[in-house]
């Protein structure tokens, strides 16, 4: 017998760590993109917007989504999306997400902004104190197609993190329910969490989500669709629960569907 792990909680326990992003001050903003192989750099200064360019170095996309895990979450979000909403769109898609960097030189290297924009087509740079936000875009239809394909390939060949190749095979073609959500939090047996070990690749992902949390309340994640079985008998969320205690789900409100992973503080 499977012991109960999920339990339904308040919604206000997660409305407490929510913190307007728009809200924060923001001490600099910069806008990047690319025209004609240059990156065309808009600094908002308080007179107006600074505009200046510089020659843009292309990197190995394959190898941008392998070696950096924040890139290849943020791509996991576009890439179920993608996969679920915006590929047949009659209108026009887009996706948006975000990534958070720590501020350590007041300023985002060259070397990240050129990696980032070697996946993305647009940038929109926000420093705030004591971390850098990143708004990342993809717009262009045939940059999406691409960044699928590449991704989708990666996945079928196990080369992807194992964690975010769980989460994949768990939630491929479950489009989110729109409806509102009400709030599971998983409390697992310690005793049986401690038991877990991971590898040094679910270490890069779990060390990836601690340092997030240094620089936001709370990380989201799409996951769509288990049933709260699933949910129970999984080793992969008994890993993640044996390095975060705030482990949550929003679920559909008449029977328990998952709709997204929280992780926070």
């Amino acid at each position: 017998m499977i012991e109960k792990t999920l339990f339904k909680v308040k919604s206000s326990l997660l409305n407490t760590l929510y913190v307007d992003s728009d809200q924060e001050e923001v001490l600099k903003q910069e806008v990047y993109s690319i025209q004609n192989n240059m990156v065309t750099v808009r600094r908002i200064i308080e007179s107006g917007v600074d505009f200046h360019e510089i020659p843009f170095e292309a990197q190995d996309v394959e190898q941008i989504i392998l070696s950096n895990v924040e890139v290849q979450f943020a791509l996991y979000q576009f890439y179920m999306i993608y996969h679920c909403e915006l590929r047949d769109s009659s209108s026009q898609p887009k996706y948006v997400g975000e990534l958070h960097y720590s501020e350590s030189e007041g300023q985002l290297n060259e070397k990240i902004i050129f990696k980032l924009l070697s996946v993305f087509d647009s940038l929109r740079v926000a420093y705030k104190k004591g971390k850098v936000h990143v708004q990342i875009t993809l717009s262009n239809p045939d940059s999406m197609k691409k960044i699928y394909n590449i991704y989708q390939m990666l996945y079928n060949e196990a080369r992807l993190n194992p964690f975010i190749s769980f989460f994949i095979s768990k939630g491929q073609g479950k489009p989110l329910t729109h409806t509102p959500y009400v709030t599971f939090q998983y409390k697992p047996n310690v005793s049986e969490i401690s038991e877990m070990e991971v590898n040094q690749e679910e270490m890069r992902f779990i060390e990836y989500i601690q340092q997030q949390l240094t620089l936001s309340p709370y990380l989201v994640c799409y996951c769509v669709g288990w049933r709260e079985d699933e949910v129970m008998a999984s080793t992969e969320i008994k890993k993640l629960a044996k390095y975060f205690s705030n482990v949550f789900f929003l679920s559909t409100a008449n029977i328990f569907l998952s709709q997204m992973l929280i992780i926070s503080k």
